[in-house]
């Protein structure tokens, strides 16, 4: 019984793969060149499907061929979402892993990136992480500092972690409950009421989206 249940799991991931949404985007190479058509992604694999048209058999493109990705979600009910991420170097692994950033936050010294990771475990938790959960009115991505894994619109399970990354550095980095107030004080330095709010301890680190919200109203 179990070997067929198994089995029938197996099959219903394949099929649901094999029925993925496919979205109006575009994707640009490591070599500059745009092109655009249909696209699916799971935030948190190494790669991307694209197709140029419905008819089109689909092709998978592998991060290390992308430097960004654009797909755009039409809703019935709501304006279409636009979601661009782009291709980030981890400095904190050996062999600097390359994974898809949604940029959260865009200073003069800094950018803030949230990083997708998958979590196939159902049901466990993880501590001072971010949820990642698809609005079902609007399809958009919304993070909340819950510490819980959570279903995301698409079916996969996400976490996001928060990543920096200084002007100038190719590489990207953890932002922690260790380090986001050194980070995030300087990133933010041309706010100075924000900035002041963070090195007092206004802010505790499951706060960063309030952080990156009220930034992004002064400054964008």
């Amino acid at each position: 019984m179990r070997k067929f249940l198994l089995l029938l799991f197996i099959v219903c991931a394949i099929a649901f793969k094999t029925k993925a949404q496919f979205d109006k985007g575009s994707y640009t190479t490591t070599s500059g060149e745009k092109l655009e058509g249909l696209i699916f992604c799971d935030y948190s694999e190494d790669h991307i499907f694209y197709k140029p048209d419905d008819k089109a058999k689909r092709v998978m493109v592998k991060i290390d061929d992308l430097k960004s990705f654009t797909i755009t979600v039409q809703h019935r009910k709501a304006d279409d979402t636009i979601d661009t991420l782009y291709v980030e170097a981890d400095g904190d692994t050996k062999d600097h892993k390359k994974y898809f950033g949604k940029v959260v936050l865009t200073s003069p010294t800094i950018k803030i990136y949230y990083e997708f990771k998958a979590n196939n475990s159902g049901g466990a938790t993880f501590s001072n992480a971010f949820t990642q959960t698809m609005n079902t009115t609007t399809g958009a991505l919304e993070n909340k500092a819950t510490g819980k894994w959570t279903n995301s619109g698409n079916g996969a399970m996400y976490r996001t972690v928060p990543m920096y990354q200084e002007k100038g550095d190719d590489m990207t980095y953890p932002l922690t409950s260790k380090n986001y107030i050194d980070i995030l004080s300087k990133a933010v330095a041309d706010d100075t009421d924000l900035a002041e709010q963070i090195q007092a301890k206004q802010y505790k680190f499951k706060d960063l989206d309030k952080i990156f919200e009220q930034y992004s109203e002064k400054n964008n």
